[in-house]
């Protein structure tokens, strides 16, 4: 629940912001300004977000307390959920 607000919303947000042509963050792709914005942080949410998928894998859909981004749901993990990781 956690990586999934702060982390994954971050990078979600950020990507609203650089990519807002009115905001002129990065110049949205328009090769303006310091440095152009080509859509970076939309890539790595989604990167982000298909490492999370797998901690949803559950009879409840409500996730995993842990799972690690890079192997998935430890073997071993308990199924038992809190419903505080529902957010």
């Amino acid at each position: 629940f956690e990586t999934s607000i702060r982390a994954l919303g971050g990078l979600l947000s950020g990507h609203v912001l650089a990519a807002d042509p009115e905001l002129n963050f990065g110049a949205a792709g328009k090769g303006e300004g310091p440095w152009r914005y080509g859509g970076e942080l939309l890539g790595l949410a989604e990167d982000l977000a298909r490492r999370l998928m797998p901690s949803f894998d559950t009879p409840t859909g409500i996730p995993y307390g842990t799972v690690n981004l890079r192997h998935g749901v430890p073997v071993g993990e308990t199924p038992i959920a809190s419903t505080a990781g529902a957010g």
